[in-house]
């Protein structure tokens, strides 16, 4: 199969979601995003993509950063809704009952509820098509000591929430992972 009529396009999903935090002009959002990734280990940046009618994006241009946060499977009302209203017309934080938590490097808040949790300083903005990519600089990273071993995720102890694409949601299965050694 060949699609060179190209309206939308799922082949990449399920991926984590995460919710973008910010804080511009007294006032805190979080948005939901399926587009994100890491893009440096040295020095440590992460991105996401943010459409601009979105309120989280005139916000995060404002405040010059983000918090990027990873909530387990069984907050996934909050990360769905969060992705559904707009903190223009909603204050997300008393409607999902969210627990927002001052950054400890910059201004903007991380999720309580998260059990990772990048604070990232934009270092660009690219726009790209219909988005903006946001590069941030991690400057501090928070996580929940139990949701991890070695380093990585103990999916035993936190599922991450995974999106499927319209809005369908899935989680890991810790009895389904491998290590492969290297040849």
């Amino acid at each position: 199969m060949i699609i060179t009529k190209i309206e939308g396009y799922y082949q990449y999903y399920p991926v984590v979601a995460a919710v973008i935090g910010v804080e511009a002009d007294g006032k805190k959002n979080f948005m939901t995003a399926a587009w994100h990734s890491p893009v440096s280990f040295d020095p440590p940046m992460y991105g996401v993509s943010i459409a601009p009618q979105r309120y989280t994006h005139n916000m995060i241009q404002k405040a010059g950063d983000f918090t990027v946060n990873f909530l387990p499977y069984s907050e996934l009302e909050k990360i769905h809704g969060c992705g559904r209203l707009s903190g223009a017309d909603t204050d997300k934080i008393a409607y999902f009952g969210l627990h927002p938590v001052s950054g400890h490097i910059i201004n903007s808040p991380y999720l309580e509820e998260a059990y990772a949790a990048f604070e990232c300083a934009v270092y660009s903005a690219t726009p790209g098509g219909d988005h903006t990519w946001f590069m941030g600089e991690i400057k501090a990273i928070h996580g929940n000591d139990d949701a991890f071993v070695n380093k990585i995720l103990n999916l035993e102890k936190c599922q991450p929430a995974l999106y499927a694409g319209d809005s369908h949601y899935t989680t890991a299965d810790s009895k389904i992972i491998s290590r492969l050694q290297p040849k």
